[in-house]
């Protein structure tokens, strides 16, 4: 099932590929203290980029309504790109209301449009095979426009 329209989210990561899990734990739960000292809504993820298991967090963000909802939602995002930072990440990814992925750089690179958020059902997503996230029970991936005919 594609993602049916929603609110749009940015997810980071802490940990590091090579680093040891002790530290990648701690930083794992230092950027969830800091969500939280910022007053962010977020959900925990598991789930595997590039072949590799990776811990993450979705942070929720409003759907645009208002100034106030804009404001927020660049507030958002500045936060995500420097948490990034402090943590090693290059990207944060973005996913908006209407499903389309975009990997958002935290340095002057432009944007890169991957695809479309994608919910799985339980027999679509074997672990090990392919990018995916676990959110709750719930299993994403990101689809290709050519997949999906989008353009």
């Amino acid at each position: 099932m594609f993602h049916q329209p929603g609110f749009p989210a940015v997810f980071i990561s802490a940990e590091v590929a090579g680093e040891c899990p002790s530290v990648n734990n701690a930083n794992v739960e230092l950027l969830a203290a800091y969500m939280k000292r910022e007053g962010l809504t977020f959900d925990r993820v598991r789930g595997q980029y590039q072949g590799v298991p990776e811990r993450s967090f979705r942070i929720c963000m409003p759907a645009i309504h208002s100034d106030e909802d804009v404001e927020e939602v660049l507030r958002i995002m500045d936060l995500a790109r420097r948490f990034a930072r402090g943590f090693q990440q290059d990207s944060v990814l973005v996913v908006r209301a209407d499903g389309l992925c975009t990997l958002q750089y935290c340095d002057h690179r432009p944007s890169q449009r991957l695809g479309w958020w994608y919910k799985l059902a339980s027999h679509e997503c074997a672990l090990g095979e392919g990018d995916f996230s676990i959110i709750g029970d719930e299993r994403f991936c990101i689809v290709s426009e050519e997949e999906v005919g989008h353009e």
